[in-house]
C-alpha cells in the first residue's frame, strides 16, 4: 500500500521488461536526485546491474556510460583509457548530431568527451520540439550551446516546406506561449504551395472511440477525389487513400475503433508502429496455412480465415480480390509522401493490370517531424 492508501503498481514479469529498463536508463542517463527515488527502485535498480556485472551483458545505456567513463579518466592512470584518448585525438574530426534538443546528460557528456580534442561539432534540432523530457532530456544543452563551444555559427531554418500556413501559425503560436529565455528566438513561416482556408483545422471531441471513427472514415471518402496540386504549377488530381494518415499515440492500444470501421467500408490500411504484428487478421490468417498443413484445421477454416483478412480472391471481388493477388504475388510496398502504397488496387472497376496504383489509407502509431534547425560549429 502506498502513503495515500491506494495500490502501489507492480511490474510484471517479462510483460513489463521494457518498462523496467527504461527505468534503469533514465537512472543512469540523467541528474538524479537519489534521495527522491524510492528504496525499492533503488534496490531493484542495483540488482539489474549487479546482474549485468555476472552475465558479462551490456545494454545500449551501459555502453555509452563505460565510453563516457574511458573518455573522462585520466589517461596516465588508466591504458584503457588512453588507448580511446589516442584513437578520438588522432581521428575524429567532424562530429555530427542530429535531434540535439533531445539530448540527455549523459549523452552530452559523451559529446564533450569526443569533441575535446578539438572536433569541428555540428548539432541540429529545434528547442519547440522537446518532448522527451520524462525520459531525462535536457533541453538546456541546445541553448546553451553558443555559450559552451568556441567560434559558433548558427543557421536558423525559418522556411517550412512540409506544412500549411494554418499549420505553420498555430504551431508558432503555441510555442510562443513558452516563458522568455525557454527557447531560442526564430520566426517560422510557410513556404510551401499548399493552400490553407479556416476550417482545414479542426478540433473536436467525441463520445466513444467508435464515434471518432465513424466521423474519420467519413472524412477519408469526403476528402477522396477532391482536388489537390503536387506543385505550383500542376495540374490538380484528385486525392486518393494513400494521402491520409491518422496519427495514434500507441497505435496497438488505440487503433481497433478505427481499423474495425475501415474494414466495414472496405478502406484498404496500412498500420505503421502496432506492436501487436501477430494479432493481425493477415498475419494470423498466414500462420493458418502451417496449421492446415499439420491437421490443425480444416480447409474451411483456413478459407474463413483468408477472407476475413481480404486475401482470399476467391471469396472476395473488386478491391479486396484485386490486393489479395497482388499481397500474395509480390508483397512488396513502397512509401509514398506521408502514408504507404502498397500493390493492390482501391477500385472495384479496376483491373489486375492496374494494381501497382493502389492506395492505402495509413495508420502511423508515432509521429516525427522536424520543422526548424539549428547547426552550429564549434572548436
Amino acid at each position: 500500500m502506498s502513503d495515500d492508501g491506494g495500490e502501489v503498481p507492480v511490474l510484471r514479469r517479462y510483460l513489463d521488461s521494457g518498462l523496467y529498463q527504461q527505468v534503469t536508463s533514465v537512472l543512469r542517463e540523467g541528474d538524479v536526485d537519489w534521495e527522491s527515488v524510492p528504496a525499492g527502485v533503488q534496490a531493484a535498480y542495483l540488482s539489474y546491474l549487479r546482474l549485468l556485472g555476472e552475465h558479462a551483458y551490456l545494454d545500449y545505456t551501459q555502453m555509452i556510460l563505460w565510453v563516457v567513463e574511458l573518455l573522462e579518466a585520466d589517461e596516465s592512470d588508466d591504458p584503457a583509457a588512453a588507448q580511446i584518448d589516442d584513437y578520438v585525438r588522432g581521428t575524429l574530426r567532424y562530429l555530427v548530431v542530429d535531434e540535439y534538443q533531445d539530448v540527455n546528460p549523459l549523452q552530452e557528456r559523451l559529446i564533450r568527451g569526443l569533441a575535446k580534442h578539438g572536433a569541428n561539432v555540428c548539432v541540429v534540432g529545434d528547442d519547440d520540439q522537446t518532448i522527451y523530457q520524462w525520459r531525462g532530456s535536457e533541453v538546456g544543452n541546445i541553448l546553451t550551446f553558443a555559450s559552451r563551444y568556441r567560434e559558433v555559427q548558427q543557421v536558423t531554418l525559418a522556411e517550412n516546406f512540409r506544412s500549411s500556413p494554418g499549420i505553420v501559425d498555430l504551431g508558432r503560436s503555441i510555442a510562443e506561449r513558452l516563458p522568455a529565455g525557454s527557447r531560442l528566438p526564430k520566426d517560422m513561416s510557410a513556404a510551401g504551395h499548399q493552400q490553407w482556408h479556416r476550417g482545414d483545422t479542426l478540433a473536436l471531441t467525441f463520445d466513444s472511440p467508435e464515434e471518432e471513427a465513424t466521423w474519420i472514415c467519413d472524412r477519408i471518402q469526403g476528402l477522396t477525389g477532391t482536388g489537390f496540386r503536387d506543385g505550383p504549377e500542376a495540374e490538380p488530381r484528385g486525392r486518393s487513400w494513400s494521402e491520409v494518415a491518422v496519427l495514434f499515440r500507441a497505435g496497438a492500444k488505440d487503433a481497433g475503433p478505427l481499423v474495425a470501421e475501415l474494414r466495414s467500408r472496405g478502406i484498404l490500411y496500412v498500420g505503421k508502429g502496432r506492436n501487436r504484428l501477430f494479432e493481425s487478421p493477415e498475419i494470423q490468417a498466414v500462420v493458418a496455412i502451417f496449421d492446415y498443413m499439420v491437421d490443425r484445421i480444416d480447409a474451411d477454416g483456413l478459407r474463413q480465415l483468408w477472407s476475413d483478412a481480404a486475401l482470399s480472391p476467391a471469396t472476395r471481388s473488386g478491391a479486396k480480390a484485386c490486393v489479395s493477388w497482388t499481397l500474395a504475388a509480390t508483397s512488396v510496398g513502397e512509401s509514398n509522401g506521408a502514408s504507404t502504397t502498397f500493390n493492390g488496387c482501391s477500385s472495384t472497376s479496376l483491373k489486375r493490370s492496374e494494381c501497382a496504383r493502389t492506395p492505402f489509407v495509413g495508420l502511423w502509431g508515432v509521429a516525427n517531424s522536424s520543422s526548424i534547425s539549428s547547426a552550429s560549429s564549434a572548436r
